[in-house]
């Protein structure tokens, strides 16, 4: 995987040559472009793949050129279904796959008060970009294609400059991003995650809000909190967290003390 490696750190470098002015620092050892501002991190990670390949011999003559040129001229970053699958053939897969992070150096702390903590660390929020995007969906980007990277890199920087910049900035308002978080949550939050924060922001009745309406959003959840709620009460929380949005939401407000 030498060369795919090599194109997938170039790409990274492009990145970061945009990105620095912003004051964002290059970690490379996790592949993440940070940034401290007050008691926050700004993070910016770019995941790659072990599949990576870059296509050799005959998938990697001029009969892709084709291929190459119709993809120049179509989306630069949500590419569609066919023309990916055409681009790995004749070019292989070169992919970037990128993601944010907020973390919170007052929650970390506040955390670390609480009798059973959900969780130690410091992150309030992640994401796929995509998720930021008009389009709302995961995003992917394959950087195999020369004829088509530059043009989905400069789409990429762009992407985080106009989405992921001004979804930073919120979260120095802690009172409209409560507000949001009991009106709605971002589209990919985990449902325990949004009554942590929430508490966190604004106390426990902040905290019961966003579990009602996290029983709005997910009806058939509420009725599994319940039953969650009642064996945990006569059993102990147990040390593994259940797949369903029910039983999670019934050991946040147990650890968090607003059951009801």
């Amino acid at each position: 995987m030498g060369e795919a490696r090599d194109v997938f750190i170039e790409a990274c470098q492009t990145i970061v040559a945009a990105l620095e002015p912003n004051g964002y620092r290059w970690i490379k050892s996790q592949n993440d472009l940070a940034r401290k501002d007050g008691p926050f991190t700004f993070r910016l990670h770019f995941q790659s793949s072990h599949r990576n390949f870059l296509a050799e011999g005959k998938n990697a003559g001029r009969s892709g050129l084709g291929i190459g040129r119709i993809a120049l001229i179509g989306p630069a970053l949500f590419v569609p279904l066919p023309i990916q699958l055409l681009e790995i053939n004749q070019y292989g897969s070169v992919k970037m796959i990128p993601h944010i992070q907020v973390d919170d150096a007052r929650i970390a702390k506040w955390r670390r008060q609480l009798q059973k903590p959900l969780r130690l660390d410091s992150s309030v929020t992640s994401a796929n970009l995509g998720y930021l995007s008009q389009e709302r969906s995961w995003l992917e980007i394959n950087l195999a294609n020369p004829l088509t990277r530059a043009s989905r890199l400069t789409e990429l920087i762009t992407l985080i400059q106009s989405a992921a910049f001004p979804f930073f900035e919120r979260f120095h308002r802690d009172e409209k991003i409560l507000a949001e978080l009991i009106e709605s949550g971002p589209d990919w939050a985990i449902e325990f995650a949004e009554v942590e924060h929430a508490v966190f922001l604004g106390g426990p009745e902040a905290g019961r809000k966003v579990l009602e309406r996290c029983f709005l959003k997910w009806p058939m959840a509420e009725s599994e909190y319940q039953t969650a709620l009642k064996e945990y009460r006569e059993n102990g929380i147990p040390e593994v967290w259940d797949f369903s949005a029910g039983p999670r939401l019934a050991r946040a407000a147990l650890c968090l003390g607003i059951e009801h």
